[in-house]
């Protein structure tokens, strides 16, 4: 098996093509809507585990520019 199999990638990207077609600019909008849901995720286990809102948003901000998370949400390969 592939180690690189990703049906939920593949699931995505083909539903974003037969929606809107090529264009990147809704690739990034799906990017950008899953980078916000992740941030948010994030930060409702950070104020599950702080008991601290706002730690839980710093510790959601950091998250959210790290350059490790940055990387998969700006290129659209990342979808």
């Amino acid at each position: 098996m592939n180690p690189y199999y990703r049906p939920l990638q593949i699931l995505v990207a083909t539903a974003v093509h037969r929606v809107a077609g090529p264009a990147p600019r809704y690739y990034r909008i799906v990017l950008f809507a899953a980078a916000i849901g992740t941030t948010f995720a994030f930060g409702v286990l950070a104020l599950h585990l702080f008991a601290s809102l706002p730690l839980a948003v710093a510790a959601s901000v950091v998250a959210a520019a790290h350059p490790a998370m940055i990387e998969s949400w700006i290129w659209i390969s990342g979808l």
